[in-house]
């Protein structure tokens, strides 16, 4: 007969998954208490997640009025009526709320994501900043600072964007949307090496979410992890195989980064045969992808002849310097064999006897020379000059009385 242990019990099943018996849990709180409120906003926000959008609203506006307290209700309400782009009656229903609540910083939040949605960017920058200056704790509101720094970043204020969006990450650096947020401002800046680690962070707290893994794989591709980032892109189409997105964010990977042209082309024709709504561009992405794989194989045609073609010239100027080498070396070896000996000279004519510069006959008064013979001596039987003493010379007496 207790309401709040009924209500555990439906939390339970809820959480083990169980939505159904949930569902008949929380059914049953509320038929014992109706002004557990909380049984009504869960029952909305699983119908909700079923897509029984009407239900969901009943529920909700039944819980309010039970339980008018429970902003939660009002909130779930508010967020409902802004996913339908019913932004106009959800500022209504936040202005009602604050008349009974007027420190609910889930109000002020969800009143100012109404008018971010209207465009109107300084009424919810003045909501968000009313809260913070007039709420005890509001500076501590992970959420107020990320919604107050995405007014920013709509608003063209790019450091205030990141100012709060900082912020609201150290007041919780598991808040995905911060994340997301900054994460997207860094992309815009191209700053991939700072996206990579807070979409990374996201995902280890959402593995499931479909966005995280799209623009991760942004990211890597960013950074040049082409792997991942395919892989990224593969695990959305895991979780939401009905998605064309993927296939032309491979198409782009292929086409701009891996070259992979064939691949490429591939992925951009199951993008529009999935109905991508990008018809224009995918089929304008598939005719420059053709271009330029035409280009490059021609490129590579024309490297390719190159190529011989020096490879033919090198060839041929390594025959001709093997060919000059060889005829070097033959005229080396020609060099290096001894000549023929030279044939002996004809033996030298005794050289005539030296003229006299005057016959004796010339000269009357000079005596008469001895003759000479052939091998310059004195003629046979007499005796040389050297051996005739002077005409003028004593002759010297030997004491033992033999001549000298």
């Amino acid at each position: 007969e207790d309401p709040v242990v009924r209500f555990n019990l439906g939390v339970a099943r809820h959480l083990a998954g169980d939505e159904a018996g949930a569902l008949r849990e929380y059914q049953a709180t509320v038929g014992q208490d109706p002004t557990v409120g909380r049984a009504w906003l869960h029952m909305g926000l699983i119908r909700q997640g079923q897509m029984q959008l009407a239900e969901a609203e009943s529920d909700f506006r039944s819980g309010i009025r039970n339980a008018p307290e429970e902003m939660s209700l009002r909130v779930a309400l508010m967020d409902l009526m802004r996913s339908q782009g019913r932004d106009e009656p959800a500022i209504e229903e936040a202005k009602k709320a604050l008349k009974l609540q007027a420190n609910s910083l889930e109000i002020y939040n969800s009143m100012g994501l109404s008018y971010q949605n209207r465009n109107e960017l300084a009424l919810a920058r003045f909501v968000y900043q009313k809260a913070l200056n007039s709420i005890d704790g509001a500076d501590e509101n992970a959420y107020l600072h990320m919604n107050l720094g995405w007014t920013y970043y709509l608003d063209d204020d790019v450091p205030g964007a990141v100012a709060e969006l900082t912020r609201a990450l150290e007041l919780d650096p598991f808040l995905i949307p911060a994340l997301v947020n900054l994460s997207r401002i860094y992309m815009d800046d191209r700053n991939y090496e700072d996206t990579v680690p807070l979409l990374e962070r996201a995902l280890s707290k959402a593995p499931s979410d479909p966005g995280v893994h799209m623009n991760l794989g942004i990211a890597y591709r960013g950074v040049g992890l082409h792997a991942k980032a395919e892989e990224s892109y593969r695990q959305v189409m895991t979780l939401v195989p009905a998605d064309p997105q993927p296939w032309f964010n491979l198409g782009i990977l292929f086409g701009d980064y891996t070259k992979d042209y064939e691949a490429s082309i591939d992925a951009f024709q199951k993008y529009l045969d999935a109905g991508g709504p990008e018809t224009e561009r995918a089929e304008e992405y598939i005719k420059l992808v053709k271009r330029e794989k035409k280009r490059v194989e021609k490129r590579k045609k024309a490297a390719a002849d190159r190529k011989e073609r020096d490879a033919e010239r090198a060839e041929r100027e390594r025959l001709l310097k093997e060919a000059e080498k060889e005829a070097a070396a033959e005229a080396a070896a020609a060099e290096m064999v001894a000549p023929e000996e030279a044939a002996p000279a004809p033996e030298e004519a005794a050289p005539a006897p030296e003229e006299a510069t005057a016959t004796s006959a010339e000269r009357p008064d000079a005596p008469p020379e001895a003759p000479v013979d052939s091998e310059g001596g004195s003629p046979q039987g007499e005796k040389s000059d050297e051996d005739a003493p002077a005409d003028d010379a004593p002759v010297e007496e030997n004491p033992w009385g033999e001549p000298n």
